[in-house]
């Protein structure tokens, strides 16, 4: 009976020590169960974290990119603006200098046509004065020579005359001094004939007289009339010679204008062509650059990913091969990755404070 006891006694101790060695064993996987779970949500709160300041960074990288574009577009079209104000302020004062030139030098040439006008209307006025006064002293002198030839005529004819009755009257007084009726007759016949001749040499003197009055009258008139067509005739040359001219110098300022504007708006097409060319070429190497990154980028993610999944892989076997082999190995590495862990997520979010506060500072400086 004793041994039978004792049996019992023996098979309660296993029992015992085997439901203990079970209970125990399951409390150990409970606590394993809960310090991997722990484990799992520490690591998973550190993915987050690690996450949560990669899209963190990636998004202010991203703001501050789109910032620098925003700012670097503002700023070349504020350069562009001013660049087309200061342009078209250069053109417009490149302008009104070259037409104040353009008046000066007008000014200047009609200055010295009107000059020289001058100086030969007043030259030929004088020429016309002065030929005026020789022609007018050559008619005086013509009058005065012709009046004194007329005048030396009559003398001449009154003094024949004379000298005919006085000798007539001689040889009648010497031949006839009986029939002093008939010689008185003779002579009374001989007054009269001479006083009609004389009246008639005086008539004859008067029309003389009066026809070259006549024929010095229409002799000015024709001159005064010639001299007024050719005064005439050479203000219109003039005047056409003048218009010609204005008008050449006016043709070739027009051409040469003409051509610098067009050498001018030349240059300006150029030079806006090759600088919208280079931008072109800028933008399109920062477009392809940007692509090519993106493509980068995006390859380094994929390869980033796979990576981290491999090495989430190899890490979660050789955590479970090391879990396996010696638990409080991995209790104390679980502690020192969570330290290490919690001081790199302290210096991370330094990191990110400062950077926002960086940040924070630059959009500050900005608004203000």
């Amino acid at each position: 009976h004793q041994q039978h006891v004792k049996k019992k006694k023996n098979a309660a101790i296993i029992i015992q020590t085997l439901w203990r060695g079970h209970v125990a064993r399951m409390k150990a996987k409970a606590l394993m169960v809960i310090k991997m779970q722990e484990v799992q949500s520490e690591a998973a709160t550190l993915i987050q974290t690690y996450w949560r300041g990669y899209t963190t960074r990636r998004q202010l990288r991203r703001t501050q990119h789109y910032c620098i574009l925003i700012q670097s577009h503002i700023r070349m079209k504020i350069a562009v603006i001013t660049y087309k104000r200061t342009v078209w302020a250069t053109l417009v004062l490149q302008r009104h200098f070259r037409a104040h030139l353009l008046a000066l030098a007008e000014r200047r040439n009609y200055l010295q046509l009107k000059q020289s006008a001058v100086i030969i209307q007043s030259a030929f006025r004088r020429w016309k004065v002065r030929k005026l006064q020789k022609q007018t002293k050559a008619s005086i002198i013509l009058q005065k020579y012709i009046r004194g030839f007329l005048c030396r005529y009559q003398y001449k004819r009154f003094q024949r005359s004379i000298s005919l009755i006085q000798t007539y009257a001689k040889g009648y007084l010497v031949r006839t001094e009986i029939s002093k009726r008939k010689k008185a007759t003779v002579a009374l016949q001989k007054h009269i004939k001479a006083y009609v001749r004389g009246k008639r040499e005086h008539v004859s003197y008067q029309r003389l007289k009066w026809a070259a009055v006549v024929l010095q009258a229409a002799y000015r008139g024709s001159r005064v009339r010639k001299f007024h067509r050719q005064t005439k005739s050479a203000i219109v040359i003039q005047s056409t010679f003048r218009m010609y001219q204005q008008r050449k110098r006016f043709t070739a300022i027009r051409e040469v204008v003409v051509a610098i504007q067009t050498l001018v708006r030349m240059q300006l097409a150029q030079n806006r062509f090759k600088k919208y060319r280079q931008a072109a070429i800028i933008l399109q190497r920062h477009i392809r650059a940007k692509q090519q990154g993106r493509k980068e980028m995006e390859h380094y993610l994929k390869l980033r990913q796979a990576t981290v999944k491999v090495q989430i892989a190899f890490r979660r076997w050789r955590a479970q091969k090391r879990i396996k082999e010696n638990r409080a190995a991995i209790t104390i590495q679980s502690w020192f990755r969570m330290h290490k862990g919690k001081q790199r997520y302290l210096h991370e979010k330094q990191n990110c404070i400062r950077i926002q506060s960086w940040y924070r500072c630059c959009i500050a400086q900005h608004a203000f």
